[in-house]
């Protein structure tokens, strides 16, 4: 505290220019309570020569001049009682000058200042282990502040103290600079406590450097505490590097595990697959191909009521037999009826006479059996054909076998009937021409590349057969053509001539 004293002369009207005391001043301090009573033992006079301090009861009074007024100042940081009101008297005085007094009212009050630590919760600091700090702000000295303003009861809890962390190399050189702002949040022991948890992540750093400033918001608590505190940094904990770079290994081994997965998926399952589909495709082509080869080699079909050898259908496909069907099946039925007296089989089977450049399949049923004249060996789809077939003409036909007089009226009746099912269950419809089908062109697009060019062959010709169309994609693999005009029949992208 500075007190300024501007003295002036007795005859304050005279033109002289004030003179100033350049010599030694006697100084009397007087001390007064809240009650306004003189305490009379701290009343103190003393002798100041100018420029000089001196200390009163712990006041430090510094007697000097500045321009045209005399300072002195008041120290209370050693002052020994608190928390009351004292009242200064300063009076100065010289011969031939005016005394000059100025009276001072002053409370003294507690000034704190407090002691910053940190803790850490481990002997050292490893690297990419977190490290939980303990900052602990400790009431260490008791000092006086004098201001009216000053609260007497002051925590700090809640403010903030700053810390600013250094990383630093092997050279001492900062690598990384990090601040943080602690909030004092609890109190134990007497102590304010404020944590916080920090991670050292730089593999260069070698020591942590710790810089700590704590200014208490209250504008009257005027004391700053710093201090700095350094760190060593050791290698980190083996299961701290497991778990730090668990996450990589975790993602290279399910790199590794995806590909030997899929690799294990390939060969096992994605290329077995694979094959298999490739060796059914190939199967499938096979079949088509033995069927429109089977159906191209028959040249006669013709059904025999069993009974009396007599034909009652006949379907001629090119041949030039001109033997008369009924001495050929009255031939057949006597060979027939001598392999079922030694094999004792009949119904349901399907027999084969092979006379080298002639082979004859037949297919029975109680009533009638059929003969297919071909000139190669039926595939087994033609054969399992024929016995639906023969199953079919036995349904429509057995009540005519019973009481069968030779009238074929009956069968020429339902010789449409027959020759569509006999062009279905033989693949004969393979020899006739085939149509799109217009309920599924919206379907069409669905199609691979090969199956919408057939469509639309078909489609710009009107009717083809597949003889034609084999000519015409002849560039493309015949079995894989065959296949895919199969494929469409059966899934209605095209139609059969009805017959």
């Amino acid at each position: 505290m500075h007190v300024k004293i501007h003295p002036t002369r007795i005859f304050s009207s005279s033109s002289t220019q004030t003179i100033y005391a350049d010599e030694t001043a006697d100084f009397t301090v007087y001390y007064w309570d809240t009650y306004n009573v003189l305490i009379e033992e701290a009343n103190h006079t003393v002798e100041l020569t100018l420029g000089d301090s001196i200390d009163v009861e712990g006041v430090s009074l510094l007697h000097n001049q500045v321009l045209d007024a005399y300072i002195i100042s008041f120290d209370f940081n050693d002052f020994t009682v608190t928390n009351e009101t004292f009242i200064f008297n300063i009076t100065m005085w010289k011969p031939g000058f005016e005394n000059q007094s100025i009276i001072l009212t002053v409370k003294i009050h507690d000034f704190i200042r407090y002691e910053l630590s940190i803790n850490i919760d481990s002997d050292t600091i490893q690297l990419l282990s977190t490290v939980t700090f303990t900052l602990i702000l400790k009431e260490a000295i008791i000092q006086l502040l004098a201001d009216d303003n000053t609260k007497l009861a002051y925590s700090p809890i809640g403010e903030n103290v700053t810390l600013t962390l250094f990383l630093l190399d092997n050279a001492n050189n900062i690598i990384e600079t990090s601040t943080f702002n602690i909030t004092i949040s609890d109190i134990q022991n007497g102590n304010y406590i404020g944590q916080f948890k920090y991670r050292v992540e730089n593999w260069k750093a070698k020591s942590l450097k710790i810089e700590c400033t704590y200014l208490p918001k209250q504008s009257n608590i005027v004391s700053t505490t710093n201090f700095d505190l350094t760190f060593e940094i050791k290698f980190p904990y083996f299961n701290d590097l497991f778990y730090e770079y668990l996450s990589y290994m975790i993602a290279a081994i399910s790199i590794i595990a995806v590909a030997a997965i899929t690799l294990a998926v390939y060969f096992g399952v994605v290329r077995p697959k694979k094959q298999r589909q490739q060796a059914k495709r190939k199967q499938y082509c096979d079949t088509v191909s033995n069927i429109l080869q089977s159906v191209t080699s028959i040249k006669k079909v013709l059904v025999v009521h069993k009974d009396t050898s007599s034909p009652v259908y006949e379907l001629d496909l090119g041949s030039d037999m001109r033997v008369s069907s009924a001495l050929v099946t009255g031939f057949l039925q006597a060979v027939s009826t001598m392999a079922k007296e030694i094999t004792g089989k009949d119904k349901d089977v399907v027999k084969k006479l092979d006379y080298g450049d002639l082979i004859v399949t037949s297919a029975g049923t109680k009533n009638y059996i059929t003969y297919i004249f071909s000139d190669r060996e039926l595939s087994e789809d033609i054969t399992n054909g024929l016995k639906e077939f023969v199953k079919y003409f036995e349904k429509r036909f057995s009540h005519v076998a019973e009481n069968w007089i030779g009238s074929l009226d009956e069968f020429k009746k339902a010789e449409k009937a027959i020759l569509r099912n006999l062009t279905e269950h033989l693949y004969i419809w393979t020899l006739y021409p085939i149509t799109t089908n217009p309920t599924m062109e919206k379907e069409v697009k669905k199609l691979g590349p090969m199956s919408q060019k057939i469509i639309k062959f078909v489609k710009d010709t009107k009717e083809v057969t597949i003889g034609i169309i084999l000519q015409y994609f002849n560039r493309w693999p015949k079995e894989e053509t065959i296949s895919l005009v199969f494929a469409l029949v059966e899934d209605h992208y095209l139609l059969t001539k009805r017959i």
